[in-house]
């Protein structure tokens, strides 16, 4: 794990007012999360496996530990090339 970085405790995402968009808290911040970001992170899990994937969320913090403007983006580890030598 990254330095610095906070696991993601398992939770059951929030409805938020909007029906495109889930209430998400974790690590002690709270961030409203597009439904199709969340899809699209879901299926890259399931591809990839859990320890092969790499979440970022992304925003401006703002009052009351909330993650304001959140993005959710999602991609696959990959493994540095050997050195050659």
């Amino acid at each position: 794990m990254a330095k610095g970085a906070q696991p993601i405790q398992p939770g059951r995402p929030e409805r938020a007012a909007h029906h495109d968009e889930l209430t998400a808290r974790a690590a002690g911040l709270t961030a409203d999360i597009a439904t199709k970001s969340l899809r699209r992170a879901l299926a890259m899990i399931k591809e990839h496996g859990p320890d092969a994937t790499v979440l970022l969320l992304q925003g401006v913090l703002g009052p009351d530990d909330q993650v304001l403007e959140a993005g959710l983006a999602s991609q696959p580890k990959v493994e540095k090339p050997a050195a050659a030598g």
